[in-house]
């Protein structure tokens, strides 16, 4: 969702999902746990605008 709000603002092209700067502080599994939920999140609307 909020990718898809962010693409209101930015053209795609020039758009890279990325996470916060909140990753130190995080377990290794959690951390991994954001990345993997951010690059499935950026497939999903990369997916829809290729359509």
């Amino acid at each position: 969702m909020i990718l898809r709000m962010a693409l209101r603002f930015v053209d795609a092209g020039k758009f890279y999902p990325a996470t916060n700067c909140g990753m130190a502080p995080l377990s290794r599994d959690l951390a991994r746990g954001k990345l993997k939920a951010l690059g499935a999140g950026a497939a999903i609307v990369r997916e829809e605008l290729a359509r």
